[in-house]
């Protein structure tokens, strides 16, 4: 039986798999809880073979506005089951969350990008003292500009996180729909949704969430050009 498994990385994400049944659960706290998970989904008689593989959300390596502290874990979260599922011997398929969001005919979140301070550069030059007072130029620039536009970021956060909110509630719903006898959660909705997607591609077939059948497809789209994208 083949088993595909499903990662949203990251402090809140989940993952979610399929073998014979589908499942989700969040993504362990610690990284032993998270090798005893990856390991008993991959047992030593699949590792290597066509019959198990892995799609992992591939996320931006770059997150705006993030401290380096929140970029480490950032990092981390990303890399660990990455690591773990190579160790393992299992096929890894990456796939950007665009991708996936996009063959499911999922649209696109309403959040907004933040106004950000310009950039101000001098002249390159030799002189100590002139790199000294550019920057001190520089940084008072930049707090006359934080200074100005301090309403106008902290209106555009207020409503991203409103936006963040619905966009993940509406993936919630949506992997409910799916998979309506799983437990679903804000941690789990994005990797049960990969998994749909990952399904896809395999050609994994009628699948059964926790002895319930599952739902018709509710995204199918059965246009050559969707064909060609994702081959069974």
């Amino acid at each position: 039986m083949r088993t595909i498994i499903a990662i949203d990385p990251g402090a809140s994400g989940g993952v979610a798999w399929h073998n014979g049944k589908v499942n989700a659960a969040p993504i362990p706290d610690t990284r032993g809880d998270l090798i005893a998970l990856l390991s008993l989904l991959a047992p030593n008689p699949l590792r290597g073979s066509d019959c198990l593989v892995a799609y992992m959300e591939d996320n931006p390596d770059y997150v705006p506005n993030a401290s380096p502290s929140t970029m480490c874990a950032y990092g981390r979260g990303q890399e660990r089951p990455a690591c773990i599922l190579e160790t393992l011997g299992v096929r890894i398929v990456m796939v950007r969350p665009q991708v996936w969001q996009k063959a499911l005919n999922l649209g696109n979140s309403d959040r907004i990008a933040l106004p950000r301070c310009p950039a101000t550069r001098n002249k390159t030059t030799d002189s100590t003292a002139f790199k000294r007072s550019s920057r001190q130029a520089n940084g008072a620039a930049k707090k006359k500009w934080e200074m100005e536009n301090g309403p106008a970021i902290k209106s555009a956060k207020a409503y991203n996180d409103g936006a963040k909110r619905d966009w993940k509630n509406k993936l919630k719903a949506m992997a409910q729909r799916l998979f309506p006898g799983a437990r679903v959660t804000l941690d789990t909705a994005d990797a049960l949704l990969l998994l749909e997607y990952a399904m896809r591609r395999e050609g994994g077939g009628q699948i059964v969430a926790a002895g319930a059948t599952k739902q018709p497809d509710l995204f199918n789209d059965t246009s050559p050009a969707s064909s060609a994208a994702n081959p069974r």
